[in-house]
């Protein structure tokens, strides 16, 4: 099944019944929205597959199951291994020595009744100009080091007063990157990359690389992602937290005639950027919206849906349902028949008498 390319996590674009009106949450958050609730398409081909855990991540999948069901989540337990940021800088990656492979960096910072671009490194790092709170698509090019890529700055700000040299000193920042032919996810995450041609490879290795996620979200909404039918894929964002940062993949997780992992994307989160973003998300509400996202603890989701004794109480709870409506439905259509032939009877009686009457 070809879908639609999805938006990078660094696109502002409103999507939906999701509007933005807190633009640099948004672009964080499943920015695959704007394109198609994937469980409608999917549900045909694969709504009553086994969720099996038992087979590890590897480059071999079951086209009939999502990669999220299928993975042996018991096999890749949580570590703590560092994050090499492209494998060139050591997380927590501090503005200092991200700006030290940069060959160009614009930011918006506040200038009399608007805004001027500040690219000096060094200023940066110690000027105590505003930076407003608003996303200003604000962006570093880095060296060849890196591959030439430009990464999108994002910021976590209560208000438009904090100085760009606080945003950076106190990790009130985050990098967003999709990967693509310069550098892939496994570039990204520092890891060397896979020679398996399984569209699943990259997200197996970095699971094998940084043991199974902290943290999982999604929409609630069941149409792009129902956790009850988790083998049915949809899309979602899982979360590695480490000391002083963190590190998000968003996922596409779609199943079909052809099994497939589409367009991942990358954020990593300096600390206090990530605290605060995690309060929302814990909180359910990000995007100026109510109960708009649901966050888990990943033991806890996979103790709730993905694993075997999980998976076996939501597929009888579904039996179960299923033969309720089953049996609501035949009584009804029995009722509907009882009545309908006693009605009838009711009909052929009357006239009989009234011929008899006549006859009389």
């Amino acid at each position: 099944m070809t879908l639609p390319t999805l938006h990078t996590a660094s696109h502002r674009t409103h999507t939906g019944d999701h509007p933005h009106a807190h633009a640099p949450m948004l672009r964080r958050f499943l920015a695959a929205i704007a394109i198609l609730p994937l469980l409608a398409a999917s549900a045909g081909c694969g709504s009553s597959a086994s969720t099996d855990t038992s087979s590890s991540a590897s480059p071999s999948h079951d086209n009939t199951v999502s990669w999220l069901s299928q993975t042996d989540w018991n096999a890749h337990p949580a570590n703590d291994a560092a994050l090499k940021f492209f494998g060139v800088i050591d997380a927590p990656v501090k503005a200092s020595d991200l700006f030290d492979h940069a060959t160009d960096i614009s930011v918006a910072v506040a200038s009399g009744d608007g805004t001027k671009a500040m690219t000096d490194k060094q200023e940066l790092l110690t000027s105590t100009a505003a930076k407003p709170s608003d996303d200003a698509g604000d962006s570093i090019v880095m060296d060849d080091s890196f591959g030439g890529v430009t990464l999108n700055l994002h910021y976590e700000l209560d208000n438009s007063t904090t100085p760009i040299s606080d945003v950076f000193s106190k990790g009130l920042f985050d990098l967003a990157y999709t990967p693509d032919s310069t550098a892939s996810l496994e570039k990204i995450v520092g890891i060397a990359a896979s020679d398996s041609d399984s569209s699943s490879a990259a997200l197996d290795a970095v699971v094998d690389t940084y043991g199974q996620p902290t943290g999982i979200w999604y929409w609630n909404d069941t149409s792009y992602f129902d956790p009850t039918n988790a083998a049915n894929g949809g899309i979602y964002e899982m979360c590695w937290e480490r000391d002083g940062y963190a590190f998000t993949i968003t996922v596409q997780d779609t199943i079909g005639t052809e099994y497939s992992i589409a367009n991942t994307s990358f954020t990593y989160y300096s600390g206090a950027a990530w605290e605060s973003f995690k309060k929302q998300l814990e909180s359910g509400s990000i995007d100026g919206t109510e109960n708009n996202v649901k966050y888990w603890a990943f033991t806890d989701f996979y103790n709730s849906y993905l694993s075997p004794e999980a998976v076996a109480s939501l597929q009888a709870s579904a039996s179960a349902a299923a033969s309720s409506a089953a049996a609501s439905a035949s009584g009804t259509a029995k009722s509907s028949a009882t009545a309908s032939t006693s009605g009838s009877a009711s009909t052929d009686a009357g006239s009989e008498s009234g011929t008899a009457e006549s006859s009389n």
